[in-house]
């Protein structure tokens, strides 16, 4: 059976591994199901899915497409990320990532397997990248989107019955006027 899955998913694939040959890196990638049509290199351990936040925990660098349930994976894991972004949500992620110095982005569309080494690189050898991204997995740990979620849907609660409270009272009123 094909794949459905983009041709260009698939092409930066065979970039990133093709940067990466040679390396002293062991790399895991999750493919989502691509066939990549190719056997990969010997450092490259390849499955369909992998448990996001276990992956992250063990590597020293991210590269992802830059889209932010990878990237949340990866700083939860106080790890840095290297966003091949294609899409714009993908850009603005990068964006916040690469501000707080725990990542960089790559244009999908016009990256090089030299561009990706040199930033994996760079990544790699530089301290700057991972403490920022351990900052950012400390921030992270603090926060409970939970208790957070649950305070916004209390609050929205509270504001629309006040405002039902209201606008039934302010009914009765222009009833009882008429």
């Amino acid at each position: 059976m094909p794949s459905r899955t983009p041709q260009g998913l698939v092409i930066n694939f065979r970039k990133v591994f093709e940067a990466l040959v040679g390396l002293p890196v062991s790399i895991i990638a999750a493919t989502a199901g691509a066939e990549l049509g190719q056997t990969p290199p010997l450092n490259v351990f390849i499955a369909d899915y992998l448990p996001g936040i276990e992956a992250a925990a063990r590597s020293k660098l991210v590269i992802c497409n830059g889209g932010s349930p990878t990237s949340q994976q990866a700083i939860a894991a106080g790890v840095p990320v290297l966003g091949i972004a294609s899409n714009m949500d993908q850009f603005l992620n990068m964006g916040a990532m690469v501000r707080a110095g725990a990542g960089r982005v790559l244009r999908a569309d016009r990256v090089s397997a030299e561009e990706i080494r040199a930033a994996v690189t760079e990544m790699l050898a530089s301290q700057t990248y991972a403490q920022a991204a351990a900052n950012l997995a400390e921030i992270s740990a603090r926060y409970s989107a939970t208790a957070r979620f649950e305070a916004v849907i209390a609050q929205m609660a509270e504001s629309t019955g006040s405002a039902t409270t209201s606008s039934m009272n302010q009914g009765a009123v222009n009833h009882a006027t008429d």
